[in-house]
C-alpha cells in the first residue's frame, strides 16, 4: 500500500537550526488554496517560508489524530474533531495567551475551553433555524409553531 502521509522524517524544530534560517511553517490541510495567506505572510514576514502540506489519504481524522498522540503534528493544521483534552493540552500551544485569541467571538472560543486554555479555534460556523413568513402565517390565521410536533 502506497504511503499517502506526508513526510515527517528528519523534521527539527526551529532551536536546533544553527544556521539561523527560519524553518518553513507547516500546514496539513485537505487541498485548500493558501495562495493568499502565503502572500500576506511574505508581505510581512518575508523570511518566513510557509509550506503547505496536503493530505491524500482517505482518513485524515484518524491519521491527525494518530500524528497528535505522537507529538508529530505541522505548526498549523485544520480539523473537524475537537481532540480529547489531555491530548490537546500536552501536543498542542495554547492560543489564549495570543492577540489572535481576541480575533474570535467568546461565545465561540467557550466551546473549545480546555481548563481555561484555548488549543484549537473554531473554523467554520454553522447556524441552524427556520425561518417563516410572519404575514403569511397570520393572513391565513396560522399560529407560529413553537416545535417540531
Amino acid at each position: 500500500m502506497k504511503d499517502n502521509y506526508p513526510n515527517t522524517q528528519g523534521w527539527k524544530h526551529a532551536e536546533e537550526t544553527a544556521s539561523g534560517e527560519h524553518e518553513p511553517i507547516t500546514i496539513w490541510d485537505y487541498n485548500r488554496d493558501y495562495t493568499k495567506l502565503i502572500e500576506l505572510v511574505h508581505e510581512k514576514y518575508p523570511e518566513i517560508n510557509v509550506q503547505i502540506e496536503p493530505y491524500k489519504g482517505s482518513n485524515m481524522t484518524g491519521y491527525m489524530k494518530k500524528q497528535l498522540e505522537t507529538g508529530r503534528m505541522p505548526d498549523i493544521y485544520v480539523t473537524t474533531q475537537a481532540w480529547d483534552e489531555e491530548l490537546q493540552k500536552k501536543n498542542l500551544v495554547d492560543l489564549s495567551k495570543y492577540p489572535v485569541s481576541e480575533l474570535y467571538n467568546q461565545v465561540r472560543l467557550n466551546e473549545y475551553d480546555v481548563d481555561g486554555g484555548i488549543y484549537l479555534l473554531p473554523y467554520d460556523y454553522v447556524v441552524l433555524g427556520i425561518q417563516y413568513n410572519k404575514t403569511l402565517l397570520e393572513k391565513n390565521s396560522i399560529e407560529v409553531p413553537m416545535s417540531f410536533q
